[in-house]
């Protein structure tokens, strides 16, 4: 009974929603605003993830196949927040003799 009430509501004041929204100006263009914020997250995040990828896959090669022996969890926190870059900053210290 009271899902039928509830749903009798709804259809009621959807109706005067539809209203209210046809012809906002403002509405379409906080639309759009949420439209365009979304493709620009999901362009950067992209990017972030490309660039996580990378890090992690020159990490396994410098640990598994140069077998250079760098500290595993710090090198592989290290690599796949800051990607390819974090990995030359690791071998630069490597080189330099500073332990991470």
């Amino acid at each position: 009974m009271i899902l039928l009430q509830a749903g009798e509501a709804i259809s009621q004041n959807s109706g005067k929603f539809l209203e209210l929204a046809q012809g906002n100006w403002g509405l379409l263009a906080t639309a759009i605003a949420f439209i365009i914020i979304a493709i620009i997250v999901i362009a950067f995040l992209k990017q972030i993830l490309v660039n996580s990828v990378l890090g992690i896959i020159a990490w396994a090669l410098l640990q598994f196949v140069f077998q250079v022996k760098l500290n595993f969890w710090v090198s592989l926190i290290v690599s796949i927040i800051f990607g390819i870059a974090g990995v030359g900053v690791l071998l630069l210290l490597h080189f330099l003799g500073i332990t991470v």
